[in-house]
């Protein structure tokens, strides 16, 4: 008879033993280590981050033809989640990233611009940089220039016909309701040492007046 008990004895103390050492359907203790799984408990997985960031250009005004390197840094964890980025506009058709993050003004606006650019994560989208251009209109210096064969060149045609339209602003800072504007259709003709031009006004109440320039190099126009 104490043969048995003591047999039963130590089968309950192994139950008890195996039971600690499995938790004993999860109510036991749990441990974690560092690399934020947990023994006893099941694991919980550390979330993936992104950053991005755009470094200061060192400017924020920009006229056409300007180009402007964007430095832009991603970093994320893990390493191997991808640190591509796309490119997105406040404003269309006036700047351009290409491939290197160069930006490039690509149209001579009319009045100033301003232009927020946006470097959007692949990783998370919600993840972004912003960095803001005013973007100003090219302005002549207010001098005329020679047309001659090194400027003929440069445009690499010695015949050049364009045509477009211009509109004339006139603003009145006193009394807005004087502000006006006038479209005109024109055509300029150039070659070398001369040119021609006509300003055709597109409004009904001036329709009749048509402007026209000559310039010959030197001498009247013949």
């Amino acid at each position: 008879m104490k043969k048995s008990r003591l047999i039963s004895c130590l089968l309950a103390l192994v139950v008890c033993l195996a039971c600690a050492f499995a938790g004993c359907g999860g109510n036991g203790p749990a441990s974690s280590d560092d690399s934020g799984s947990t023994s006893g408990g099941g694991s919980v997985p550390t979330p993936d981050t992104v950053e991005i960031a755009i470094s200061n250009p060192g400017r924020d005004t920009l006229s056409w033809g300007d180009e402007v390197q964007l430095e832009v840094v991603v970093v994320t964890s893990p390493a191997s989640l991808s640190k591509k980025y796309t490119w997105q506009y406040s404003v269309q058709d006036v700047v351009s990233v290409d491939e290197n993050d160069v930006l490039h003004v690509v149209k001579n606006v009319v009045s100033d611009v301003v232009v927020t650019v946006t470097a959007v994560s692949e990783a998370d989208n919600l993840k972004q940089a912003h960095v803001t251009f005013t973007v100003k209109p090219l302005l002549s210096d207010g001098n005329f220039h020679e047309l001659n064969a090194d400027v003929i060149e440069e445009v690499s045609n010695p015949n050049i016909t364009f045509s477009g339209r211009v509109v004339d602003v006139y603003k009145n800072y006193s009394d807005s309701h004087l502000n006006a504007s006038t479209a005109y259709d024109m055509t300029v003709k150039m070659n070398e040492g001369k040119w021609y031009g006509t300003w055709n006004a597109v409004s009904d109440e001036y329709k009749a007046n048509v402007i026209t320039d000559y310039y010959v190099k030197g001498d009247e126009y013949n």
